[in-house]
């Protein structure tokens, strides 16, 4: 049986094999097992980034979409994110509903794919990789946080197969391309002060 809290559809299942039959009917997994985004999962990450699940985090005209940090959070649960990774999710989604992100692109032919560089001492607080092997597997907040964000591309602005995916191979980098810049390394000027922050 499906009830609406906040925005969005409250289902039931009796067991975890369930939810994921569920989840995978719906079209709102990547192909991977996903954790199950529940109530109180879904509101811890909304604490910790201590905003209402109706707060509008970015709006998408090229999709029509408006995409909630309701939303946000509940793709992070999905993807295996931490709450303390919600302020690296919600600046990503903040962003894919700027002029300077063409959501169009993504849909391309080409199979185009965002590449999330975090600067600043997040990185070494929530543990991303920004070192040997950063667009490997292995490291959860690389993985997770750019798995939740193609799950929220997905979920909410079609970015799939069946929607506005039109990529010939696909690409694997929806999974890691998250990385942490590595300021410890002295490469000239950062990321965000090139951006001219």
């Amino acid at each position: 049986m499906a009830v609406k809290k906040w925005g969005s559809e409250l289902l039931e299942a009796d067991d975890l094999a369930g939810v994921m039959e569920i989840m995978w009917e719906k079209g709102w997994t990547d192909g991977l097992p996903v954790v199950p985004p529940t109530e109180t999962r879904v509101a811890e990450f909304l604490d910790y980034a201590g905003l209402e699940p109706d707060h509008v985090v970015c709006r998408i005209p090229d999709r029509n979409r408006v995409i909630t940090a309701e939303k946000v959070a509940i793709n992070a649960v999905m993807a295996g994110c931490l709450p303390e990774y919600m302020p690296v999710l919600l600046a990503a989604a903040e962003c894919l509903g700027t002029d300077e992100f063409k959501i169009n692109h993504i849909a391309s032919v080409g199979s185009l794919w965002i590449m999330i560089v975090v600067n600043g001492p997040i990185v070494k607080e929530i543990g991303l990789n920004s070192g040997m092997y950063c667009f490997g597997s292995g490291v959860r907040a690389n993985c997770t946080i750019a798995r939740g964000v193609s799950l929220l591309l997905s979920n909410c602005a079609e970015a799939r197969i069946g929607g506005i995916q039109r990529g010939q191979f696909g690409y694997s980098g929806r999974f890691n391309n998250c990385v942490g810049e590595n300021e410890d390394v002295d490469w000239g000027p950062t990321l965000s002060e090139m951006q001219g922050y």
